[in-house]
């Protein structure tokens, strides 16, 4: 766990000041302890968004039985590229959750990403045919954003 807990840091450098394991998280992989009033710099965001404070490191607690943590930290020996843009979601996911994430459009390109990685490979469809046999059939799909 240490060692996964120091990829983490270095994967998450400057969005991050802590990261530890969380004793408290059961259901979500992760949150974001911000020590700053969020309500205070959307307020001053909206008075001058040029001279707006940017959001502070935050403290990560992630749950390491939680199977989307479990898996990155598999993934990270085999695929450090992807372990590190879906370790970038979950923190994006987490600043959603605590109402500190300004502006999603920058999570698009890397859930596109993360989908064009699961969907990898083939989508397929299994047909029944009068006998009873399957049969499957390789769809090719196009996606226009």
């Amino acid at each position: 766990v240490k060692d996964f807990s120091k990829w983490i840091r270095e994967a998450l450098e400057d969005k991050v000041s802590t990261v530890r394991e969380s004793n408290r998280l059961i259901n979500s992989p992760a949150l974001v302890a911000d020590n700053d009033s969020n309500s205070m710099r959307r307020v001053m965001h909206r008075m001058d968004p040029t001279n707006a404070p940017r959001l502070p490191k935050q403290v990560f607690e992630y749950n390491i039985n939680h199977p989307i943590m479990n898996k990155i930290n598999v993934l990270r020996y085999s695929d450090d590229r992807l372990a590190r843009t879906c370790l970038e979601q979950v923190f994006d996911n987490a600043l959603i959750s605590a109402g500190l994430l300004a502006d999603p459009r920058t999570m698009v390109g890397r859930l596109n990403v993360v989908l064009e990685k699961a969907l990898d490979g083939s989508v397929q469809k299994t047909e029944t045919s009068i006998d009873g046999e399957s049969k499957k059939k390789v769809l090719d799909a196009e996606f226009v954003e």
